[in-house]
């Protein structure tokens, strides 16, 4: 056999060795990328699990109105627990996942959620901590190799892939434009009450005016049945008692200067002489009736401040009972001797135990500072304050001087209200909610609605100073309509001008409306509403934003506490 013939052989015989070498090569490439194909699914898989687990629980703590950190938490995560059991990885089911660390064998899954601090480089905080504002779900599935069961017949072996997502809370920059005009406390129970000396029992009285309804006690826009936009009197400083004799008032009263005197002086021309009473519909006081009802009946407080009938309320309002000298000398004492005691301390007691009772007002500064504290807790967010009445501030500590009891009546004095404009601060490493809170709650009721001020400033807000990286969102709150600038409906207009400009720079506005009366309720749904197609501030700005109209002040706090679930929501 000669070479030529040898080596032809050896070639035969290694082209089959070669083909079956190649064939074997092939296909185990072909399972190998097969195999990796299915790793990557299965890991996609895995990942979109985890991702819809972050989520839900981000979005569970973030609409949270829990107070307890750890119990947000846990509610949190069993959130994101049941939405991860509820994924397939390869077809099967994770509802076995457990929570732990560990390989896990073949077809099972480990968990494990940790809470991070964004503020302080998400470093890892415990669930009992109110910084834990970002959700880690880590999950590790136990993938068991196609070729390893299928050639070795192993259905043991686990191969752990990994996911970790991680669900943060929503970033917000937030404009809370309030109301502050004057009709803003008419739902506050009152008395107009006229302080007179009768010469001949040589002593005050205390009558109780009347109007044409009958006598002046209860609600002050009942009593007055004023226009549907509310009465510009206050029952409290600056009180414009004035106003009472509007024209726009129904049954209006009238507010006599005269009769009055000075500020702790006795009304009337005393001493000597009989004063004229007036007719009955003249008043010299407004007050707050401390028991919360229409007819005042009495208070007395846990620490000896005793108001037993309208007349220490009066002289309370006053000041004429802050000690012997003035409760003697503003004739006081000859209407109240042995009714109370004079001390220190009890005109302040009437302005602490009144503050609560001017309605609407305190219920929307309550539920201002429950929404800063159910957004601050829950989310990443940055206030913004923009009190509006006749216009709008310049800084937090804006105020208005205005007459304490009337513009016809100087000798009462004066009082700053409150006009807070506190801005955004892009780069504040914390929230400024106590600084809103703080300034809500010193706010009065005074002035008008000027909602197109507010809106304005609100936009300029979120466009200037807010941050690049946060949603952006205005909450308007109001018990009325625009009165101006100049006319109501130029107001109107001015105020969708507003919400068209918002929604061009992507600002949702959410429009609290609190209807005090019905005669305004459907005026102000038209003006504020998010009904599709409509022009109301709501619809016209967009982006999500809703309308929540109440018609009881005891509901603003749930209103607000929707429009802090919607906001999440927008965000999610």
């Amino acid at each position: 056999m000669n070479a030529t013939h040898r080596r032809k052989q050896r070639g035969q015989v290694f082209a089959p060795l070669g083909a079956i070498i190649g064939a074997l090569i092939i296909g185990t490439l072909g399972i190998f990328a097969f195999e990796m194909g299915r790793v990557v699914i299965a890991r996609d898989q895995l990942r979109a699990a985890t991702d819809a687990a972050a989520l839900a629980g981000a979005t569970t703590l973030a609409s949270s109105d829990l107070t307890s950190p750890l119990d947000a938490h846990n509610k949190s995560i069993e959130a994101a627990d049941e939405i991860f059991r509820q994924n397939l990885v390869m077809g099967s089911s994770l509802s076995n996942a457990r929570q732990g660390s560990g390989t896990p064998a073949a077809g099972e899954t480990t968990l494990t959620y940790t809470w991070l601090d964004p503020n302080n480089n998400y470093q890892p905080v415990s669930a009992s901590s109110a910084n834990g504002r970002v959700l880690e779900v880590k999950a590790t599935y136990g993938y068991q190799p196609m070729f390893v069961k299928i050639i070795l017949g192993n259905a043991t072996v686990s191969v752990p892939i990994s996911a970790l997502s991680q669900g943060g809370v929503p970033v917000l920059d937030v404009v809370i434009c309030s109301d502050l005009s004057g009709s803003i406390d008419d739902s506050t129970k009152v008395t107009f009450v006229k302080r007179v000396w009768d010469a001949t029992e040589g002593k005050i009285k205390y009558e109780i005016a009347q109007n044409a309804r009958g006598p002046a006690e209860g609600e002050l826009y009942e009593i007055l049945d004023s226009d549907p936009l509310g009465t510009a009197v206050n029952a409290f400083y600056p009180q414009r008692l004035s106003r009472a004799s509007d024209s726009d008032n129904q049954y209006p009263l009238t507010f006599s200067p005269d009769l009055r005197g000075g500020p702790n002086d006795h009304p009337g021309n005393y001493p000597p002489g009989t004063a004229s009473t007036g007719d009955a519909a003249t008043f010299t006081d407004l007050i707050v009736n401390l028991d919360g009802q229409a007819t005042f009946a009495g208070v007395t407080t846990d620490d000896g401040y005793a108001f037993p009938n309208i007349g220490t309320v009066v002289e309370a309002a006053r000041g004429n009972l802050e000690n012997e000298a003035v409760f003697e000398s503003s004739g006081a004492k000859t209407a109240l001797d042995g009714l109370v005691t004079p001390k220190s301390g009890y005109k302040a007691k009437y302005e602490a135990l009144a503050k609560p009772l001017l309605q609407p007002i305190y219920s929307a500064q309550e539920a201002i500072g429950n929404f800063c504290d159910v957004m601050n807790k829950n989310t990443v967010a940055h206030f913004s304050l923009v009190g509006f009445g006749a216009g709008i501030g310049s800084s937090a500590d804006s105020t208005v001087e205005e007459e304490a009891v009337s513009a016809n009546y100087p000798s009462g004095g004066t009082v700053n209200c409150p006009l807070p404009l506190i801005s955004l601060d892009p780069t504040a490493s914390t929230s400024n909610s106590d600084l809103v809170k703080e300034k809500t709650d010193l706010t009065v009721a005074f002035g008008s609605t000027y909602i197109s001020s507010a809106l304005d400033q609100a936009i300029t807000e979120l466009k200037d100073r807010g941050r690049k990286s946060a949603k952006k969102a205005i909450v308007l709150f109001t018990d009325g309509q625009p009165t101006g600038p100049g006319s109501p409906d130029e107001g109107s207009t001015l105020a969708r001008d507003a919400a068209r400009r918002a929604n061009e720079e992507g600002i949702p506005i959410f429009t609290i409306g609190l209807s005090q009366n019905e005669e305004v309720k459907s005026g102000q749904e038209a003006i504020l509403t998010d009904a599709a197609g409509s022009d109301g501030i709501a619809a016209l700005s967009g982006n999500g934003a809703k309308f929540f109209q109440v018609t009881d002040e005891a509901d603003l706090r749930r209103a607000f506490e929707e429009v802090a679930r919607h906001l999440t929501q927008l965000v999610k």
